[in-house]
């Protein structure tokens, strides 16, 4: 595992007494390390010259060390250079090169994205603003009580992100050279495509699938299309885990280091994809089943209100990111999936896969079909999102 000295960096930084700062250990990312630093009392940043910095003292700040190389796995060596993306996200995530941007968050108060403070490339530390104490959707999901009941802001934060992810796709389609230029990551696409497709090909040979070859270059096809037909700006990470909810029902996106060119198709496939994985696994109470199927019907029908209607392009994203992530969970969650649930959520991924076919000309649904009949179809859910 991974180890940064959190305090000895602060204090070779900051000239506070030691009983000043308060260091908490912050879970949830799988790539970073990451800690709430709190002061007391508080201050103020103006050395580092932004404008999250100096605006006013701040009780806590949150930091994120990128180590070169996969926390949970030293051997898996990984870019430092998404943390720059994410820097680079930030700045233009607070409207000051996209005016589309400002005036779309302007629209929705209760949904926050951090600021940059302040971005220490020697060390590979970002300092960002403090959301706040808040729970990742997934575990609202999980642990919350049925949407009826009054205190539950789920049904609410799914209403809110139907709206906002489709006019943030609107917002930055067909991006300007020059914003590419700033968030160019020739990492991204050497390391995760090749890592996703190459991942996707080692579960699906792993539980004999005959044509794991054919279904892995599906998906590294998939991922190579992006940006040459209907592109956009996207998180390129959505899922449960970068969403987080507050107790005033607030809602934080946040973990933007893979911010860059993507496809609705592909942002919402993601999305959906890590939501099935909580209807598929054994673990989940009859309470999470109930608050996440009423999610996803919230989440798409209020895309669909607001989105074009769904082109045969992002069906077949859409389809293939769906397919990938459900394969991809086996490694990703390898700790939170039975066997039973793997079984059905790699089942699911490769119904996904099939259906997508090689191109929009080849898609076919049918094989969407699910033998499962002792857990919730998925099938619902994916057509739904394909006629968002």
């Amino acid at each position: 595992m991974a180890h940064f000295d959190f305090s000895s960096y602060l204090s070779s930084l900051l000239s506070l007494p030691h009983d000043a700062i308060t260091i908490q250990t912050l879970t949830g990312g799988v790539t970073n390390l990451t800690v709430r630093v709190r002061f007391t009392p508080a201050i103020t940043l103006t050395q580092f010259g932004t404008s999250a910095s100096s605006e006013e003292p701040l009780e806590s700040v949150v930091l994120k060390y990128a180590p070169p190389f996969l926390p949970s796995d030293p051997t898996q060596p990984m870019s430092v250079y998404r943390q720059v993306i994410e820097a680079k996200a930030l700045d233009i995530l607070s409207g000051s090169t996209v005016p589309a941007l400002r005036t779309l968050l302007k629209k929705f108060p209760t949904l926050r994205i951090p600021k940059l403070i302040h971005h220490d490339t020697e060390k590979n530390v970002l300092w960002i603003t403090d959301l706040g104490s808040a729970k990742t959707l997934s575990d609202h999901l999980i642990t919350s009580s049925p949407l009826s009941t009054p205190n539950n802001h789920l049904q609410e934060i799914a209403t809110i992100l139907g709206q906002f992810l489709p006019e943030l796709y609107l917002s930055v389609r067909d991006p300007q050279p020059d914003t590419l230029s700033v968030l160019s990551n020739p990492n991204r696409t050497v390391e995760t495509f090749t890592l996703l497709a190459t991942m996707t090909k080692s579960i699906l040979v792993s539980v004999d699938v005959p044509d794991a070859d054919d279904l892995s270059v599906r998906v590294e096809r998939a991922l190579q299309r992006i940006g040459t037909v209907e592109p956009c700006l996207g998180m390129c990470d959505l899922w449960p885990g970068s969403i987080l909810i507050d107790a005033q029902g607030n809602c934080g996106l946040v973990d933007w280091e893979y911010f860059g060119l993507s496809s609705a198709g592909s942002e919402m496939g993601m999305l959906v994809a890590h939501l099935h994985i909580i209807l598929l696994n054994s673990k989940s109470s009859q309470a999470a089943l109930t608050n996440t199927k009423s999610f996803i019907t919230t989440l798409l029908r209020t895309y669909a209100q607001y989105a074009p209607p769904p082109s045969p392009y992002f069906k077949h994203q859409a389809l293939t990111a769906h397919g990938r992530e459900l394969v991809t969970a086996l490694d990703l969650f390898a700790n939170e999936l039975d066997e039973p649930s793997k079984q059905r959520v790699v089942k699911a991924g490769i119904r996904s896969l099939k259906a997508a076919g090689d191109s929009e000309a080849d898609i076919n649904l049918s094989h969407l079909d699910d033998e499962d009949s002792d857990y919730p179809s998925l099938k619902e859910g994916i057509l739904a999102l394909l006629s968002a």
